[in-house]
């Protein structure tokens, strides 16, 4: 099998452990008690203080990088790690004041981004959210709720409203999405689709190319989780993607009798499969979204077991029945 030209077939192996491996960690931290729900909440406040470092020093490099085609906007990618915090947000449901706040400050950093993706995932985390929020919000809580809703609602306007006035390139990618525009995914999905439908060899199309092979056909990767792996390893690569987030799913069901963990791990599911429809979702899994659905399903796992499941306050997530 070819693999790609400059790549490692190794480092295909490392960036998955790299990327999803540190679930079974914190998976394992969390059934030890090592990771708590307090513990969570602390670290929600440190990864969105190392985001915005990130996207500040993204945003500096990438305008020095730019300066001479006389750019002085850029879509940020680093804004999928701000997106990947909304999870944690459930973990405040007794503070109002501060989902308002980090929900303020994560869409703030998200849209001044304009990565078209990442504004769209953001934006159906939010929708869950609210809609869980409801849902479990006694009779007393569901007006201060909505009203929360109505004030980040209308911030959110003003400043969507505010960077259009004054950003040309906002205006651009705007209406790049109003016209339909993919940003050439269209046409690389196109390629990659008719090479292995194209394909002859058995092996391959069974198997795969080998790691990275899409960068041997266009020099880039596929921005789809299923194109790519499919070219990379095959029919019986994503056989085993499908199977993953079959689990995932199951996951999700399981944790239905708990609100809070049916909540979060709902979050995490629409955030890393929905990525994996425009995006690199496998390759490129979050390490805040790793400690929370290591947490999460943790805690789903321990209801077979004859233990009870508490968090820091001592409130009961899962008990043995």
């Amino acid at each position: 099998m070819n693999d790609a030209v400059g790549q490692d077939p190794k480092s295909f192996l490392f960036m998955l452990f790299n990327s999803l491996g540190p679930i079974f960690a914190f998976y394992a931290f969390s059934v030890k008690g090592q990771l708590t729900e307090k513990t969570l909440r602390i670290c929600a406040c440190v990864f969105l203080v190392l985001a915005i470092i990130g996207y500040l020093t993204y945003e500096q490099k990438a305008l020095q990088l730019l300066v001479d085609n006389n750019y002085d906007e850029i879509t940020n990618n680093t804004t999928y790690y701000f997106v990947a915090l909304l999870p944690f947000l459930f973990l405040f449901n007794d503070n109002r004041l501060i989902q308002c706040a980090l929900i303020i400050c994560v869409m703030v950093f998200v849209i001044s981004g304009m990565k078209r993706g990442a504004i769209l995932i953001s934006s159906i985390l939010l929708l869950w959210f609210i809609f869980r929020s409801i849902k479990n919000a006694s009779r007393g809580q569901t007006f201060f709720v909505v009203f929360s809703v109505l004030v980040v609602a209308i911030i959110g306007i003003k400043y969507v409203e505010y960077l259009y006035s004054t950003s040309d390139y906002f205006q651009f990618r705007i209406n790049q999405t109003l016209e339909g525009g993919s940003s050439g995914r269209n046409n690389l999905y196109s390629v990659y689709w008719n090479h292995f439908l194209n394909n002859d060899n058995l092996f391959q199309v069974l198997f795969g190319e080998g790691a990275y092979h899409t960068e041997n056909i266009l020099n880039l990767k596929a921005h789809n989780d299923w194109l790519e792996l499919l070219i990379d390893c095959g029919i019986l690569g994503v056989l085993l993607y499908f199977i993953f987030w079959c689990k995932f799913l199951k996951h999700w069901i399981r944790s239905r009798w708990n609100p809070l963990l049916f909540s979060i791990v709902g979050a995490c599911f629409c955030f890393a499969f929905f990525r994996t429809l425009f995006s690199m979702s496998f390759s490129d899994m979050p390490f805040s979204l790793c400690m929370i659905m290591g947490y999460a399903f943790a805690a789903i796992d321990s209801s077979k077991n004859n233990f009870a499941w508490k968090n820091h306050n001592g409130r009961i997530l899962c008990s043995s029945k």
